[in-house]
């Protein structure tokens, strides 16, 4: 895996990304639900993004992180070099022809999905994946937990 994924995985709190990714699940109708479909089409700048696109580029890349999880649940070795080049999901192209609640309902068809697959693969084998991919990057301090270098006071410290 890419050692950027790391940026994103490293800020998961807790031990237990199954009780996250859950947590996240009832948590998204509300978030993505009060913005409203006349709102989501909003762009802070010309060129940027849509909400409807971030959303559609949150679920693009919840099925690349999907994927990954499925390859290394399954035990199939190695991962397939689109697996190890840090290609992210795409940016919600079409996002903006479709409503909010058709994008939101993508998610969380999307995370329910991921969350089975989750709940039901050898925990052992997805924490050896995450071991063997972990690859740290040259001349970058990995972060900690709370979000602070490593080394740094811990915050409460």
């Amino acid at each position: 895996m890419a050692p950027c994924y790391f940026t994103y995985i490293d800020r998961v709190s807790g031990d237990d990304v199954v009780v996250v990714l859950a947590e996240q699940l009832e948590q998204a109708p509300r978030f993505w639900g009060a913005i409203g479909e006349e709102k989501s089409r909003h762009r802070y700048a010309p060129g940027k993004w849509s909400i409807r696109e971030t959303l559609g580029h949150v679920n693009d890349t919840e099925r690349v992180f999907l994927f990954r999880t499925f390859w290394f649940a399954r035990g199939f070795g190695a991962a397939p070099a689109e697996l190890r080049a840090g290609r992210r999901g795409g940016h919600g192209r079409g996002a903006d022809e479709r409503t909010l609640e058709s994008l939101l309902e993508e998610f969380l068809a999307i995370r329910r999905s991921g969350l089975e697959l989750v709940r039901t693969s050898p925990a052992r084998r997805l924490a050896a994946a995450r071991h063997r991919q972990r690859q740290p990057v040259p001349g970058a301090r990995r972060r900690v937990r709370d979000g602070g270098p490593r080394g740094a006071p811990r915050r409460g410290s």
